[in-house]
C-alpha cells in the first residue's frame, strides 16, 4: 500500500529492520520499488527494543522520520518502552500495527518422559 501511495514521490523513503534475536537492517531507507526480506537470523527470541534502536540508527538525519512496529508484542529480550522513550526524546513518532492471533486449543509440550520400552 505504501508503494502504491508513494510511487510518484521519490522524496519519500522506506527502510526495513527486522527484530528477531538480533536486529537486522533489511533495507536502508530509500525510495521503494518492492522488497524482499532476507535472512532475519535466529528466530528463537524477539528484541523489539533492539530493532527500534537499530531503525533509529539508520534514519536519515535530514528527513522527517517516523517508525512503524508490526508485531504481536511478544518481546522476549530488551525493554521496548525504554527504547520508545528514546524515540520520543528524539521526536520520532512510533506507530504500532498489532498482529493478533486466534489460536484455539493450543498445547505446548515442554518435556516428555517415557520408559525406553513399552
Amino acid at each position: 500500500k505504501w508503494e502504491e501511495q508513494n510511487r510518484n514521490n521519490r522524496d519519500n523513503l522506506l527502510g526495513l529492520v527486522t527484530a528477531a534475536r538480533v536486529s537486522s537492517v533489511q533495507i536502508i531507507p530509500r525510495p521503494l520499488e518492492g522488497f524482499d526480506v532476507k535472512d532475519v537470523g535466529p528466530t528463537d527470541a524477539t528484541d523489539l527494543a533492539g530493532g527500534l534502536r537499530r531503525a533509529m540508527s539508520v534514519m536519515p538525519p535530514n528527513a522527517t522520520n517516523r517508525l512503524g512496529i508490526i508485531s504481536d508484542g511478544n518481546e522476549t529480550m530488551g525493554d521496548l518502552m525504554d527504547a520508545a522513550r528514546s524515540a520520543e526524546a528524539a521526536r520520532v513518532p512510533v506507530d504500532v500495527l498489532p498482529i493478533r492471533y486466534a489460536i484455539d486449543r493450543e498445547v505446548i509440550v515442554d518435556k516428555l518422559i517415557a520408559p525406553p520400552t513399552a
